[in-house]
C-alpha cells in the first residue's frame, strides 16, 4: 500500500514526527492542503526536510536511522524514488538513511553518485562465500553438518544470511524433506518456508496452522485486531509464541504495539490458507476485517477488505458515507486518500466516487476537479439524489467564484430542482438556500442577499465547508452595502473556521475576501497582514490565485501611501498571475485600475482609450460584484480627465444608478465623487451639489476614509469643496490628514478655495512623508548576527540553516539581484530543477514569515528584501552596515589612495577588528561560502602582516606578539607569520618559547606539508 503516495507520507509523518506533532511540524497542514500530490510532492519532501531540520537539526543529537525497509515494493513508483533520493541530499546529517530493496531502486544516479556519504552494501557484499557459509555453520552456530547438506544448505539459500540462519537452525544438521532441484529461485523460496513451517509447527497438527493462516491476510496486525477479526481470544499468547519462537515475525513498538510477518513467511503462509479453507470462508475472513477496520475509521483498510472479498457496493458506500464527511470538513487530504484504491473506470461509473475525486481535486486542478463535479451532479440529478446534488452545486460555485466566473455560477444554481428541494427535505431546502445565497452574493444582487443571509442564520444548521462558505458570501454581501467595520468583525471567524485552520487553500479563499475589506478601510497595517498570508501561501505552494490577491492588495497598500508608481508595478504583477491561473475578468478590472493610476504621472489621452477598450472587454465578459459599475466609474473619471464629458456622464451616472439600486454606499461614493467634480467643471452647479452632499454624508455617516474609485487630484478637489461649502467639514479634515498630514488639513481649512481652484498646486506644495529608514547591521566575519534597529536576529530564528542561507547570500551580495534560478542551484544541487525550486519556494516560505515576525514583510513599507523580474535585492532605501562590506572599502581605501603611515596603520587597526573569525565561519559545508572565505582570509594575511611589522617597527612588541599568536590561529601554517613571530620571542628574551615554537612549528608543518617548512628567522 505504501505505493500510493497519499498512504506513503501518511506513514513517512507518522513514523518521523508521531501522530503528536501536529500543532509543532508544518508538513502535516501542507499534506493536508495539497492538492495533487502526484504533481506537487516535491514541495510536500521540501516541508519535511525544513520540519526534520528544526527537530533533528541538532548536531549534539545522537544519530537517528530512517529506514525503508522492502523498498522494492514501491520502487516502482518514480516519485518515491525522487523522494528518497531528495532526502539523502537535504536530510539533516544526523538522521541517517537506509534503504533495503531486493532489486535494483535507481537511487543512486545524477549528482547522488558523487556524493561521498553514501553507501552501497550490494549482493555481492552480503552474500555469503560456500566457505564463509562453512566456518559460520561451524564455529558461530556450532553445528555439526555433513558436506553434502551443507552443498544443499547454501544452494537453497543462496549464500543470504538469513536464509543460512533459519537453515541451520531450524533443521540442525539436516535437511531430509527438501527435494532438489526445485523449478525455479522463487519456487525455492516459497518450499523453503513451506518446509519452515512444516518444521516448526511439527507436533501441532494443523490446528496451529489453522489459527496462523488467517492472519496472512493482515500485512500487520494489533492484538486486538486478532482478537476483533478472528475471535482470537489467546491473541496475546499466540502472539507470545511467535514471537519466543522466532517465527519471522517483526514486533513494531508505537502507541500500540504491532506486529508484521516476513514478507515470505506471509506469502507461505497465505498459500497454506487456500488449501486449510474454503473460499467462501477466506471472503467472511476479509469481510470481518473490512467491519473491524471500518469500526476503527481505518477505512484505507476497510475498503481494500471489501474489494478483495468482492463486495464493490460496499466499498463505495463506506467512500460515500466518509468521503463526503471529510469533505464537508474541507479535508481533502482523506477524501484523496480513500478515493485512490478504486479504478479509474470504476470512478467513471460511480457519481458519488466522481464527486469524492472532483472534490480532492479542486484545490489544484479547477478545470478537471470542475469536469469531475459537473458530471457527478448531473448522475445525481438523475438519481433524484437531492442532498448530494446541493453539496455538488456548492463545490462548483465555489470553483466558479475563484474564477469569477458569474456565468456558470448561475448555470450551475439553475440545474437544482428547485420545487423538489423545498419538499424532500430540510437540507435539501437549507443548501438551496445557501446556494441561491451564494448566487445572489456573488451577482451583486444585494438587497435579495442581504434578506438572504438573514433568513440561514435564523436555520439551525452547520456543515464546516457550507458555513466557511456561507461567512465568506456574507462578508462580501457586508462589505459590498458599506459596512466595512461590521464585515471587519466577520474576518477572525474566517480565518479561525475550522474549514480555514486544516487548509490552506481553502484559507486563501477566505484571506481573498477579507482583502477588499480591509483596503476598502484603508487599514494599512490589517492589510498588510493579509499580503503577508496570502503571499506565503502563493509562495509555498506555487498558488497564483493567493499571490494574485496578495499583489493586489500590496497595490493598493501603496497606492493609499502615495507611492503611485510603486502601486502600478505591483498592479502589473496581480495582473500577470490573475492571468495565469485564468482569471481574465480580475486581469481587465486590475488593468483599468492600473491605467487609471497611471494618468497621475502619464498623459491621460491614450490611457483613456485603453481602458475604454479594457471596459468592452469587460461587459463582454460579465463579472459580478459590483465590478462593471467599479471600472465604469474609473473608465468615467478617465475621461472626465480627458475632456470627454458626454461619455463620461454617460458612465459615471450609470455606475451611480446601479449602485444605488443595490444600494451599495461606498460604490454610491465613488461615483458621486466624480459626478460632482464632472458638473463643477460644466459650472452645473445644481446637480454638483447635489452629489457634493450625497458624497459628504455617505463619507461621514459611514466614516469613509479610502474610495476604491479615487484619485488623488479629485480627492484633494472635493474635500476642499466640501470645506468651502461646508459639507462635513471636519470628517474632509479627517480624510486629508490620513493622506498628507494634519497640517496640510489645517492648511486646506484655512482658504478652501484656493485649493479647490488648483488641487495640483496644494498636492506640490505638501511633501509626501519620507519613509523612515531601518537601521540594520549585518555581521558575516565569525559567527552571522543581524540586528535590525538594535533588535538581533539570531541564527535560531530560522527555521533552517538553508533558509539562513537564502538570506545570507542575499546579504552578501547587496550590490546585485540575486534569481531564483541561482538560489535553486546553489543550495539545492543534488536536486533536479523542479525538486529545486520547490524547495526554495518552501524556504521563502519561512523566510517570508520569519521576516514578518521582525516588521521587515516582503511588499511591506519597511521590507528588507524586495524581488522584481531580475531576482532579490536588498531593498536600497534601508541603510546596511556589513562588517564584510566596510572591511572590502577599507582595503580599497588602503591599497589605492596611498595614504600616510599614522592614515595606513589606522587603517590596518581597523580592518583587523572587523575581521572576528572567517567569512561566515559557522557554515563549514557551504561551497559558495568557500570562494569568498579564502579571499578574505587572504587579505587577512597580508594586513596582518603588514600590521605586526608596523608594530615591531614602532616599538609595540605586546600588540605585535598578540596579532601574530591570532594570525597563526587562522593560518597555522603561514612560515612568515611564524618567522616574525619567532624573530620577535627572542628579541624579547623569550628564547625558551621562541625555540619551542620553531620546534613544534617544523614538527607540524613537515607532517602536514610533507617538506621541511622555509622559516626566515631574523
Amino acid at each position: 500500500e505504501d505505493s500510493f503516495l497519499q498512504v506513503f507520507y501518511a506513514h513517512l509523518i507518522e513514523t518521523l514526527f508521531g501522530r503528536e506533532a501536529e500543532s509543532t511540524v508544518d508538513c502535516i497542514r501542507s499534506f493536508k492542503s495539497i492538492g495533487n500530490l502526484s504533481e506537487e510532492y516535491p514541495l510536500l519532501n521540501a516541508v519535511i526536510c525544513q520540519d526534520a531540520w528544526m527537530l533533528y537539526g541538532d548536531d549534539k543529537a545522537g544519530h537517528i536511522y530512517l529506514v525503508f525497509d522492502d523498498f522494492h515494493n514501491t520502487a516502482g513508483n518514480t516519485a518515491i524514488v525522487e523522494t528518497i533520493k531528495y532526502f539523502m541530499a537535504n536530510m539533516p546529517p544526523m538522521l541517517r538513511i537506509i534503504v533495503i530493496s531486493r532489486s535494483g531502486a535507481d537511487i543512486l544516479s545524477g549528482k547522488l553518485t558523487l556524493n561521498g556519504d553514501v553507501a552501497i552494501i550490494d549482493e555481492q557484499a552480503l552474500r555469503f562465500t560456500k566457505d564463509e557459509t562453512v566456518k559460520l555453520i561451524t564455529e558461530i552456530y556450532d553445528i555439526s553438518m555433513d558436506e553434502k547438506n551443507i552443498d544443499r544448505l547454501y544452494e537453497y539459500s543462496e549464500g543470504w544470511i538469513s536464509g543460512i540462519t533459519m537453515l541451520s537452525r531450524t533443521t540442525g544438521s539436516a535437511l531430509p524433506d527438501i527435494r532438489i532441484p526445485l523449478a525455479s529461485s522463487d519456487d525455492c523460496r516459497q518450499n523453503i518456508f513451506r518446509y519452515f513451517m512444516s518444521e516448526a509447527f511439527e507436533g501441532y497438527g494443523t490446528e496451529r496452522l489453522k489459527t496462523l493462516a488467517p492472519i496472512s491476510i493482515l500485512e500487520d496486525f494489533t492484538c486486538e485486531d486478532l482478537k476483533s477479526i478472528f475471535r482470537m481470544d489467546n491473541a496475546a499468547d499466540t502472539l507470545s509464541w511467535l514471537v519466543k519462537n522466532n517465527m519471522y515475525i517483526q514486533k513494531i513498538n508505537s502507541n500500540i504495539t504491532s506486529y508484521r510477518f516476513h514478507f515470505l513467511f506471509r506469502s507461505a503462509l497465505h498459500s497454506v490458507l487456500h488449501e486449510l479453507f474454503t473460499p467462501e470462508e477466506i471472503v467472511e475472513m476479509n469481510i470481518k476485517a473490512a467491519y473491524h477496520y471500518k469500526n476503527l475509521g481505518q477505512y484505507n483498510y476497510a475498503i481494500r477488505f471489501l474489494m478483495a472479498s468482492g463486495r464493490v457496493g460496499e466499498a463505495v458506500k463506506i467512500v460515500s458515507e466518509e468521503g463526503v464527511r471529510f469533505m464537508d470538513t474541507g479535508d481533502t487530504d482523506r477524501v484523496a486518500s480513500i478515493i485512490q484504491a478504486f479504478p479509474e473506470e470504476l470512478i467513471q461509473s460511480d457519481p458519488y466516487l466522481m464527486f469524492l475525486r472532483g472534490a480532492a481535486l479542486m484545490s489544484s486542478e479547477f478545470d478537471l476537479s470542475y469536469s469531475y463535479l459537473r458530471e457527478a451532479l448531473t448522475r445525481f440529478h438523475q438519481n433524484n439524489n437531492l442532498a448530494l446534488q446541493m453539496k455538488t452545486v456548492g463545490l462548483m460555485i465555489s470553483i466558479c467564484y475563484q474564477k469569477n466566473d458569474l456565468n456558470n455560477i448561475k448555470s450551475v444554481v439553475s440545474q437544482v430542482p428547485k420545487f423538489k428541494a423545498i419538499v424532500k427535505s430540510k437540507y435539501a431546502r437549507v443548501t438551496l438556500l445557501l446556494s441561491a445565497f451564494m448566487n445572489t452574493a456573488w451577482a451583486d444582487k444585494l438587497n435579495l442577499a442581504d434578506k438572504l443571509y438573514k433568513v440561514i442564520e435564523r436555520l439551525n444548521f452547520y456543515e464546516p465547508l457550507w458555513d466557511y462558505t456561507f461567512k465568506m458570501a456574507k462578508t462580501m454581501v457586508i462589505y459590498r452595502k458599506g459596512d466595512l467595520e461590521a464585515a471587519k468583525e466577520l474576518i477572525p471567524q474566517l480565518m479561525n473556521h475550522p474549514t480555514a485552520l486544516v487548509n490552506d487553500r481553502w484559507k486563501s479563499i477566505g484571506l481573498a475576501v477579507s482583502h477588499a475589506v480591509t483596503s476598502q478601510m484603508g487599514d494599512i497595517d490589517a492589510s498588510q497582514k493579509i499580503i503577508e498570508e496570502l503571499l506565503s501561501i502563493g509562495e509555498k505552494y506555487g498558488s497564483d490565485y493567493a499571490t494574485s490577491y496578495g499583489l493586489r492588495l500590496a497595490a493598493y497598500n501603496r497606492y493609499q501611501t502615495r507611492d503611485i508608481r510603486g502601486a502600478v508595478s505591483q498592479m502589473d504583477s496581480s495582473i500577470n498571475a490573475f492571468a495565469r491561473y485564468g482569471n481574465n475578468i480580475m486581469a481587465c478590472v486590475e488593468g483599468i485600475i492600473k491605467n487609471y493610476w497611471e494618468s497621475e504621472y502619464m498623459p491621460v489621452e491614450p490611457l483613456s482609450k485603453k481602458a475604454s477598450e479594457e471596459l468592452e472587454r469587460l461587459v463582454q465578459l460579465k463579472p459580478g460584484q459590483g465590478f462593471l459599475e467599479h471600472c465604469e466609474v474609473i473608465t468615467g473619471a478617465l475621461q472626465k480627465k480627458a475632456g470627454s464629458y458626454v461619455e463620461a456622464e454617460r458612465l459615471l451616472s450609470k455606475a451611480y444608478k446601479t449602485s444605488a439600486d443595490k444600494k451599495a454606499r461606498q460604490s454610491i461614493c465613488g461615483a458621486a465623487m466624480h459626478l460632482a467634480e464632472l458638473y463643477y467643471r460644466k459650472n452645473d452647479f445644481n446637480l454638483e451639489d447635489k452629489y457634493l452632499k450625497a458624497w459628504g454624508k455617505s463619507a461621514a455617516d459611514s466614516n469613509y476614509v479610502y474610495f476604491r474609485e479615487m484619485d488623488y487630484s479629485t480627492l484633494v478637489w472635493i474635500c476642499a469643496r466640501c470645506m468651502e461649502k461646508q459639507v462635513y467639514p471636519d470628517h474632509m479634515r479627517k480624510i486629508i490628514g490620513k493622506y498628507f498630514g494634519t497640517d496640510a488639513a489645517a492648511q486646506m481649512a484655512e482658504n478652501p478655495k484656493a485649493v479647490v481652484d488648483n488641487p495640483k498646486l496644494f498636492m506640490d506644495s505638501v511633501s509626501i512623508a519620507q519613509q523612515t529608514s531601518r537601521s540594520i547591521k549585518v555581521k558575516m566575519f565569525g559567527s552571522f548576527k543581524l540586528t535590525v534597529d538594535g533588535k538581533e536576529i539570531g541564527e535560531n530564528e530560522w527555521k533552517t540553516r538553508k533558509i539562513c542561507g537564502i538570506l545570507k547570500y542575499i546579504l552578501a551580495n547587496p550590490e546585485k539581484a540575486v534569481s531564483r534560478e541561482t538560489l535553486a542551484a546553489m543550495l539545492w544541487p543534488e536536486s533536479n530543477d523542479k525538486a529545486a525550486s520547490t524547495s526554495l519556494r518552501a524556504a521563502l516560505y519561512e523566510m517570508r514569515k520569519t521576516l514578518g515576525r521582525f516588521g521587515l514583510a516582503f511588499e511591506s513599507e519597511d521590507a528588507l528584501i524586495t524581488e522584481d523580474n531580475s531576482g532579490f535585492r536588498i531593498c536600497s532605501r534601508h541603510t546596511i552596515e556589513t562588517d564584510v562590506y566596510r572591511f572590502t572599502r577599507l582595503y580599497k581605501k588602503y591599497k589605492s589612495e596611498k595614504p600616510s603611515p599614522e592614515e595606513a596603520k589606522s587603517l590596518l587597526v581597523e580592518m583587523l577588528e572587523l575581521y572576528e573569525g572567517d567569512f561566515l565561519g559557522d557554515d563549514v559545508y557551504d561551497e559558495w561560502i568557500a570562494v569568498s572565505r579564502e579571499h578574505y582570509r587572504s587579505i587577512f594575511i597580508e594586513v596582518s602582516h603588514k600590521l605586526a611589522g608596523q608594530y615591531i617597527a614602532d616599538g609595540e612588541p605586546e600588540k605585535a606578539e598578540a596579532l601574530l599568536v591570532r594570525h597563526m590561529k587562522v593560518d597555522p601554517f603561514d612560515e612568515t607569520a611564524c618567522g616574525m613571530l619567532i624573530h620577535l620571542l627572542r628579541n624579547t628574551g623569550q628564547n625558551n618559547r621562541a625555540a619551542s615554537l620553531q620546534r613544534q612549528f617544523e614538527k607540524r608543518f613537515e607532517a602536514e606539508m610533507g617538506i621541511k617548512p622555509n622559516l626566515t628567522v631574523c
